[in-house]
């Protein structure tokens, strides 16, 4: 490169060689800038790719615990549907046993009762001599 200045004149050669070596220098220093910011930018979009990941890690989990709640909700439902239809059960049974007994108690005291209308008749058809005499007095 010196051999190529000697050619030129002393300003000139100066002002070429400032030039050169300049822009020389500015290349290599946009070369270093873009291969830097090529790596940051792989950087982040690793980093961009890890936190996307994490966060749908992050969704997936909330979804399955919100599944769970959802799934023991309804097992609590379900459970107290249960409960309820036990005790329903529980009352019916109740109140035929008590209708039963009931039942019991009149049949019995149906039996102890002296039957005292047997011989005794509570009302007669009407004879045909009834109906020639009216057994209500008229009202004419």
């Amino acid at each position: 490169s010196r051999r190529r200045h000697t050619r030129c004149s002393g300003v000139s050669w100066a002002r070429r060689c400032v030039q050169e070596t300049g822009s020389k220098e500015s290349d290599k220093k946009k070369q270093l800038d873009s291969r830097k910011k090529k790596k940051e930018v792989r950087r982040r979009s690793r980093s961009h790719s890890k936190t996307q990941k994490a966060e749908k890690l992050k969704q997936k989990e909330e979804e399955s615990q919100a599944e769970i709640e959802r799934q023991k909700k309804e097992e609590e439902e379900r459970k107290q549907r249960e409960e309820e239809e036990q005790r329903k059960e529980r009352e019916r049974l109740k109140q035929i046993r008590l209708a039963r007994a009931i039942a019991l108690r009149m049949e019995k005291e149906e039996e102890e009762q002296p039957k005292k209308s047997e011989g005794c008749l509570l009302y007669t058809s009407p004879s045909p001599r009834d109906r020639q005499k009216s057994r209500m007095p008229s009202s004419a």
